[in-house]
């Protein structure tokens, strides 16, 4: 009886507690958090944290780390609410139901319990959801799938982290060969405990091994299933990911007693279990703090694909062995791959990875790094890709503050070594190898500089060191080596029959080698012969692949060799005209049936922390290899169909599984710049030449050329001008159509609207128009013609205003030119005149239709007794601005202007948008369409920048005086 009052008055005493909180912390729920004008200031989030556990406070770390990097700023731009159910599910649902009725911008869970306890009390999706450090999201009930990633409420969003079971008893028996009896504690109502011991159960079954369970319904309970265990013989202990049992470690381990206990929840070494093998679950929070972060951002949930991110880490503590019962030792091998080791006297040693945001480059320092790589090819510009990604994020930017220079070995061995003493006798301050044979000879040859490697296989294989810690002391990088086992498991399951599998690489390629024979030791298993050809150059492989093919096989694998893959697409097609099915390990290509490997752009984004080390001065010796294998796999349907393969069943789950657990979510997964793979057709209009479309024009092919796209075989540009004749710009839109171009983009509001009539199919992206909406594209900068969107000029007119009356207060009376035939002028001079009037200033405006008016119409204009002319850009008075200032020169009439350039052309001074800079973000405009965002989502943009210019000499020309104070303000002084 005195149990169960105590029972009963704890439950009460946490709901009361429980009560207490949720009314203190709904307070704020209640207080405005909008400024004066309704605009919400800050942004709200809620927290539900399933008990006080180290490795849920790292997860809640991380994840407040992961919003900062996105700009989240607790205590500046976001209030943050911690509930935390200490372990009492009663309560986290009481805590979820406060947070989804409590006016938040966005809930977050950290665990499976709190995951389900926040959908449960969200299920009409009001507020949106993120969750981390879940084990299986599609088993926790709440409708995420567990075969599309993209199957899930629309309103949810997150990542599963699968702790890695099959490897922690693997870790077992290798410490201990002859283990045959292993015990778990586990809570039956934990989802995610369901699912790693489902998997244990089929794992120890394979191995052998006995796998003896007791449950534990509360923390409480934990103690007595440990002793249970112990009573029955068990020679270690594994705690899978429950959040009961982890709560309860201290007491587990004292139960065990002599018997090892290892986990898959990282931290518990210091503890006293044996090893803990499983996820960073910092890094798994900040990787949820990253996408929170993008939520709040405007990211659309349900456009997240729910996919494993495992960040492995593995912890061993020697000190656990001292009196344990049985044979137990620790290999070498994972003694040195452990990130964490504690040995037996008690000596820490550390591996772990360390934050990259404290790698920020130093401020007004410059860095030269000089990359070198075997040749050009799309994984390798993948990596490249991630690479600077990955450098950007850290402060080095390729124009800004980092130099770089390139070479390539033209995919000659010969070529490698005197490109890479070129680099050593030059000044800059790090060499960046790609490839095991730019590796290999960049261990002999570099001798001045530290080098930094990725895209490699295996750096050991490539002579980079003995172990990952230990390595020669001027280099250090990241391999990725491909999941082998998993190449094997897909293929048999999708090649039932299969005896035979041919292989073609360069036996002088260590990482080609090393891949072949783990291959081979994999294929062996299965009962499965491997047969292998090699080739020593790309002069031999079109021959080799050819008698490889003829020596009756089933299937060819090609490894990661880069001989090889320099004459991909010809083996691809001999391989295919021999009927047999291909598998390689890079999925980036197309053609093999299958794919199972690296994604390297991650691979070259893991490299850049240990570049920017390197380039901050840190001792390459002392940094750590890495090893960076964010896999995925790939199957061709259309391949299979043509070869006349049967898909399974078997593989197709196999294969969604595979590609669930390997592929890794990252905030700059690899976007493919051009999904199409077209050659896109772009046609430039011009209404007509003149200096505002020139600079657009150079903006535009600017950022195209800073892109990853390539002229010529990404896309092709056509430039066609009107020369100011309507009748010219209609030909030239029906001419663009009728050659069936891909884009047109028109820098100027009558082929914007010329445009916009002829097609509402054709993408169309324009540039240099001060207002879209008057054009007739769109309601707003938001709600748009489907096929429509681009980049305004807007007019300063509040900007120039302000200069004529803090200025040039004198000028009481102004006029403007304006051309009724362009909307774009009609509007800007009702615009100005408005604007005026509103400050006091009269505006005398001139009509002109045409460039052969346009000198009269302006010593019209100037002949009525003005203070000053203040000329609104259109196409009309930029192409002929020379006649304006000439009758301003003649009148001796102050001419200022809104058009940035056309100091050049007379002006004394003017204030307008940056053309070059419009033209670039029309460039970035055009790209996102290229790389297949939806035109009809993304909105129209005004030009950010303004510009301004002067000419004391047309002043003087004119009569004017430009006040020293305004000329001090001024971007550009022109003599």
């Amino acid at each position: 009886m005195l149990k169960i009052l105590k029972n009963l008055w704890l439950g009460c005493a946490l709901i009361l507690a429980a009560s207490a909180l949720l009314l203190y912390s709904d307070l704020d729920s209640r207080e405005s958090d909008e400024s004066d004008d309704g605009i919400r200031t800050t942004k709200r989030i809620a927290i539900l944290q399933h008990a006080s556990q180290e490795v849920l406070d790292d997860g809640r770390e991380g994840m407040l780390a992961g919003l900062r990097k996105r700009g989240w700023i607790e205590g500046e731009n976001l209030e943050v609410k911690v509930f935390n159910a200490q372990g009492d599910m009663p309560t986290a649902h009481t805590m979820a139901s406060a947070m989804a009725s409590g006016n938040y911008d966005l809930l977050l869970s950290i665990s499976t319990p709190s995951l389900q306890a926040v959908a449960n009390a969200n299920t009409d999706g009001k507020t949106p959801h993120v969750f981390g450090l879940v084990t299986d999201p599609s088993a926790t009930g709440v409708g995420i799938s567990a075969t599309d990633p993209l199957d899930h409420p629309s309103y949810m969003a997150g990542y599963g982290t699968m702790q890695p079971v099959e490897r922690a008893f693997q870790i077992v028996r290798e410490m201990n060969p002859q283990i045959k009896k292993i015990g778990t504690v586990y809570n039956a109502a934990e989802a995610n405990s369901i699912k790693q011991i489902e998997m244990a159960r089929a794992i120890c079954a394979d191995m052998d091994i006995k796998l003896e369970e007791a449950m534990a319904e509360n923390a409480t309970a934990v103690g007595e299933a440990a002793a249970a265990l112990v009573a029955r013989g068990v020679e270690a202990i594994w705690v899978p990911g429950d959040v009961t049992v982890i709560v309860a470690i201290d007491v587990l381990i004292g139960a065990a007693g002599n018997i090892p206990v290892f986990t898959v929840i990282p931290p518990n070494v210091d503890r006293g279990v044996l090893f803990d093998i499983g996820a960073n679950y910092y890094m798994v929070g900040e990787h949820t703090g990253l996408l929170a972060g993008d939520i709040l951002n405007g990211r659309d949930p349900a456009s997240v694909e729910i996919v494993n991110y495992m960040p492995e880490l593995l912890m061993i503590n020697a000190q656990a062995l001292e009196d344990a019962k049985g044979k137990w030792s620790i290999p070498a091998e994972l003694k040195n791959n452990a990130q964490v080791y504690i040995d037996k006297d008690g000596k820490r040693t550390e591996r772990l990875p360390a934050d990259a945001s404290q790698y920020q480059a130093e401020p007004g320092k410059n860095y030269k790094i000089a990359i070198a790589y075997y040749a050009p090819e799309e994984s390798w510009e993948r990596c490249v890709q991630g690479l600077f990604d990955g450098l950007k994020d850290l402060g080095f930017e390729e124009g800004k503050n980092l130099e770089v220079a390139r070479a390539h070995a033209q995919a000659e061995m010969i070529n490698i070594r005197p490109m890479l003493l070129n680099f050593d006798s030059s000044d800059v301050d790090v060499i960046v190898t790609f490839t095991t044979p730019v590796l290999q000879s960049a261990t002999t040859a570099v001798e001045k500089h530290p080098v930094v490697f990725t895209y490699v296989t295996d750096p050991i294989a490539a002579g980079a060191g003995k172990s990952f810690t230990d390595h020669n002391p001027n280099l250090t990088g990241v391999g990725s080596m491909p999941p082998l086992k998993d190449t094997v498991n897909l293929t048999t399951l999708l090649l039932p029959r299969v005896k035979r599998i041919g292989a073609l690489y360069n036996s002088g390629e260590a990482n080609s080698v090393k891949e072949v024979t783990v291959l081979e030791e994999e294929l062996k298993k299965k009962n499965i012969e491997l047969v292998s050809v090699t080739a020593a150059n790309s002069n031999e492989v079109i021959q080799a692949i050819q008698a490889l093919v003829a020596r009756n096989l089933d299937a060819v694998y090609l490894p990661s060799d880069n001989t090889v893959y320099q004459a991909f697409e010809p083996v691809a097609q001999i391989v295919a005209e021999a009927e047999l099915p291909l598998i390689n390990g890079d999925p980036s290509v197309t053609g093999p049936i299958l794919s199972v490997g690296p994604g390297y752009y991650f691979s070259g984004a893991g490299a850049a922390p240990l570049l920017a080390r390197v380039l901050l001065g840190e001792d390459p010796a002392d940094i750590p290899m890495e090893n960076v294998s964010v896999n995925n796999a790939r199957f061709d349907e259309d391949v299979a169909k043509k070869l006349g393969i049967p898909v399974s069943k078997e593989f197709r789950a196999a294969l969604k599984e595979a590609q669930a657990e390997m592929t890794a979510a990252n905030e700059k997964e690899y976007v493919n710049p051009n999904p199409s793979g077209k050659t896109w057709k772009i046609t430039i209009v011009a209404y007509v030449e003149s200096p505002p479309f020139e600079e657009g024009y150079e903006g535009i092919k600017a950022a195209l050329e800073q892109s990853d796209l390539k002229e010529g075989k990404d896309y092709e540009l056509t430039f066609k001008s009107a020369q100011g004749d309507i009748a010219a710009l209609n030909g030239i839109i029906d001419n663009a159509l009728t050659e069936r171009a891909d884009l047109i983009v028109a820098l100027s509001t009558p082929g914007l609207q010329t445009a916009m009539r002829k097609t509402d199919e054709t993408p169309i992206v324009f540039g240099i128009v001060s207002d879209p909406v008057i054009a007739g594209a769109g309601k707003s900068f938001t709600d748009h013609q489907a096929n429509v969107t681009g980049v305004a000029v807007s007019l300063p007119t509040d900007e120039m205003l302000d200069v004529l009356q803090k200025y040039f207060p004198q000028y009481q009376r102004i006029g403007t030119l304006f051309c009724p035939n362009e909307a774009n002028s009609e509007n800007s001079e009702k615009l100005f005149t408005a604007a005026c009037q509103e400050r006091g200033i009269e505006l005398v405006t001139v009509a002109v239709n045409s460039s052969a008016e346009l000198s009269d119409a302006a010593l019209a204009l100037m002949s009525k007794d003005l203070d000053a002319v203040v000329q609104i850009p259109d196409n009309l008075s930029s192409a002929g601005f020379t006649a304006i200032s000439a009758a301003a020169d003649k009148t001796q009439t102050p001419l200022l202007s809104m058009n940035s350039v056309t100091v050049e052309l007379g002006a004394a001074y003017a204030m307008g948008r940056d053309y070059y800079e419009a033209g670039f973000e029309t460039g970035l405009t055009m790209l996102e369409v290229i790389g297949g965002k939806d035109i009809a989502k993304i909105p129209f943009r005004n030009s950010p920048r303004i510009v301004s210019s002067a000419s004391k000499k047309n002043a003087e020309k004119l009569g004017m005086t430009l006040p020293p104070a305004l000329l001090e303000t001024v971007g550009t002084i022109q003599d």
